[in-house]
């Protein structure tokens, strides 16, 4: 499936098996590859569409980036290649952040590079959630203590009323 089925490119083919999730029309004129490549954690492809000029903050239809795929799937090379392509690493989408996604993937490293950045460490998903509840409900304790340190909220609600404290021990995760 790298470069063609039969008549249909790579992207078609993906969609067609369900591998992205979500089949696109990306109005925002970046390439569906290159979110593709950053869900499958492939630098190598991704450095080839972003050379192509795809564009590194376009969102799917829905609503992630490729900086966002790339932390969800904790490809660190994904992610780094994204941020010196100029990726907004504060750019939101109605799941979240990158760093919401790379707190809830458990990835310390990957935190620890994005707040170097300037993640906001408080930036909300639609629901309300932060990196700090997202790291909390999966137990990552060392990424708790990372967005901790970072100045994270403690007492932020989700819009449901759950604060990272609650989403802990609701997930068996109390310390």
């Amino acid at each position: 499936l790298y470069d063609c089925v039969g008549d249909l490119c790579w992207s078609t083919a993906r969609c067609a098996i369900g591998a992205m999730g979500n089949c696109v029309s990306d109005p925002a004129g970046a390439a569906p590859e290159l979110h593709a490549a950053a869900l499958d954690g492939d630098s190598v492809r991704l450095a080839a569409f972003l050379a192509a000029g795809a564009g590194v903050d376009a969102k799917t239809e829905g609503d992630f980036t490729a900086l966002m795929y790339a932390a969800k799937a904790g490809s660190f090379a994904c992610v780094l290649a994204l941020l010196q392509a100029g990726a907004d690493v504060n750019c939101t989408g109605e799941h979240g952040t990158a760093l919401l996604f790379a707190a809830k993937s458990g990835n310390a490293d990957m935190v620890a590079a994005l707040l170097r950045v300037g993640a906001h460490v408080d930036a909300r998903a639609s629901s309300g959630m932060t990196a700090l509840m997202a790291a909390s409900a999966s137990g990552h304790a060392d990424v708790v203590a990372l967005l901790l340190k970072a100045g994270a909220a403690v007492g932020a609600r989700t819009l449901f009323g759950r604060t990272a404290a609650i989403l802990a021990a609701g997930n068996g995760h109390a310390r």
